[in-house]
């Protein structure tokens, strides 16, 4: 939950209901570590790959896309030398629709007043409500969660509380003209090539979750009142618009918290550079790489003759 979202939950302002939603998207997190293709907590019944996505472990090698220009060129460096990689909250993406789901509040009339008095249950562990205080309370949520800006307002606190979730972003194809263009300024940046085996990811000591993108046109149906942690981990942070199935992603996430955090050496094991990478910008990168343990390849990439094919090879 963000410092406005918490403030407003405790306040009794008129944004309240935002970090309401927001601690109850957080209390949805799972806080183990799944395993590959299944988040459970117990009750969850729901497939996760019914969405299109999947938390299951990432291909054994992957890329990640970078200008060197900017912020991201201290970003780089230290990704390249020391091994911190930053996860980004879903805002700053450049899908605006990315991670922004929205929740339905369709339900019976006694499935949204189960839920809120649950809820309630669960807050009056912290604090100590009269009978009536407590009924009041209660009411005033059913009431709100059936009007349109009430409902509004409880799905700004479901977005509010995904953005605290970083997020860092990873593709199978390092040949990809697009990836290059979109993510690299121009050919004029670099990929960072990841050892994403399941034996390495499994030595970050922070808790993250794999995940990989699932694709489709329209907005999957996710139930306010009834989400589980699998539909928070796929559906939500896990599903785009099918305009980007090129991209083939792959994602970890931060659960709780946007940071560039230590990740083990051995999980960078290259660094590509493209077609259009400025000469000091190079020079750069080899110097990042002679300062870091262990060493790691340098490649680059080239068109393919006779085609407007890309390939990699050797620096």
């Amino acid at each position: 939950m963000s410092s406005n979202a918490a403030a407003a939950a405790t306040s009794g302002s008129g944004q309240r209901s935002r970090g309401k939603g927001a601690a109850l998207l957080l209390a949805a997190v799972p806080t183990g570590r799944p395993g590959a293709g299944q988040v459970t907590n117990g009750t969850d019944t729901a497939d996760p790959r019914e969405s299109g996505a999947v938390c299951m472990p990432l291909p054994a090698t992957t890329y990640k896309f970078s200008g060197l220009s900017g912020q991201r060129h201290e970003w780089m460096r230290a990704l390249i030398v020391d091994s911190k990689l930053y996860f980004a909250p879903p805002s700053s993406f450049n899908d605006p629709l990315d991670c922004r789901v929205p929740p339905s509040f369709q339900a019976s009339k006694l499935k949204i007043e189960t839920f809120w008095r649950k809820r309630q249950e669960e807050l009056d562990r912290t604090r100590s409500l009269t009978r009536s205080q407590r009924k009041a309370e209660i009411q005033k949520w059913v009431t709100l969660s059936r009007t349109p800006d009430g409902q509004a307002s409880l799905a700004e606190g479901v977005f509010e509380s995904i953005d605290n979730c970083g997020i860092a972003c990873f593709s199978e194809d390092p040949r990809s003209m697009l990836l290059w263009s979109y993510y690299a300024e121009g050919h004029a940046g670099v990929a960072v090539r990841f050892n994403t085996a399941a034996s390495v990811l499994a030595q970050i000591t922070h808790h993250v979750l794999p995940l990989r993108v699932g694709y489709q046109d329209d907005f999957p149906k996710i139930s306010y009142y009834a989400a589980t942690r699998a539909d928070l981990i796929t559906t939500v942070l896990g599903t785009k618009s099918r305009a980007w199935a090129h991209e083939q992603e792959w994602r970890l996430v931060l659960v709780g918290r946007t940071a560039s955090i230590k990740i083990p050496a051995a999980m960078i094991d290259g660094v590509v550079l493209g077609m259009r990478i400025d000469p000091s910008h190079e020079e750069a990168v080899r110097a990042w790489i002679d300062e870091r343990t262990p060493q790691i390849e340098l490649l680059r990439v080239i068109h393919k003759p006779g085609s407007f094919a890309l390939d990699v090879v050797p620096a």
